[in-house]
């Protein structure tokens, strides 16, 4: 059995050279260095997870701008994902001004009973976000998790929420 065609050397090598035009490139994409950091780090690791299926040196840095543009398009479309869902959660708060004071107060204590029937877990990523203000990264970093386990958590008590209130009539 052959060696692989990128070893560490190379990939060390790949890396000091590439990883800030990398990072350039995906900010152009991202608007934002962390992000434009981490989505090149992964761009990284995707090279060293892959690199027995690479067989031409050459296309090494088409590959790697490549994967990069990708993963900065799939970021783009997770995000934008992230903000719908916030603005229906933002329309299910909000709509708690169209109520009466009476069932603007029943209303939130139906979402109250809602949110206290998620996983505690789930329970309490929504609430540090929506409630406390956290971002996903610090959500991510206050309970050890990764940013991505935040997001599916958001996504999945909106959903929740979301299906719940429609049950009732209380969302259109």
């Amino acid at each position: 059995m052959g060696e692989n065609l990128i070893n560490r050397e190379l990939y060390k090598k790949l890396f000091k050279q590439y990883f800030t035009p990398i990072c350039n490139f995906v900010y152009s994409y991202v608007n934002d260095w962390d992000d434009a950091r981490e989505i090149s780090q992964n761009t990284f690791v995707n090279i060293w997870e892959r690199r027995n299926s690479i067989k031409d040196i050459k296309a090494v840095k088409s590959y790697l701008f490549t994967t990069a543009r990708n993963n900065a398009l799939d970021f783009k479309r997770r995000e934008k994902k992230d903000v719908l869902k916030g603005e229906a959660y933002e329309h299910i708060v909000t709509r708690t001004s169209d109520f009466s004071e009476e069932d603007g107060h029943i209303f939130r204590s139906h979402l109250k009973v809602i949110l206290n029937g998620l996983k505690p877990k789930n329970k309490r990523i929504f609430e540090l976000n929506k409630f406390e203000g956290l971002t996903y990264q610090e959500i991510a970093d206050h309970m050890g998790i990764s940013k991505r386990a935040v997001e599916e958590n958001i996504a999945r008590a909106l959903k929740i929420i979301k299906k719940e209130l429609v049950k009732t009539g209380e969302y259109d």
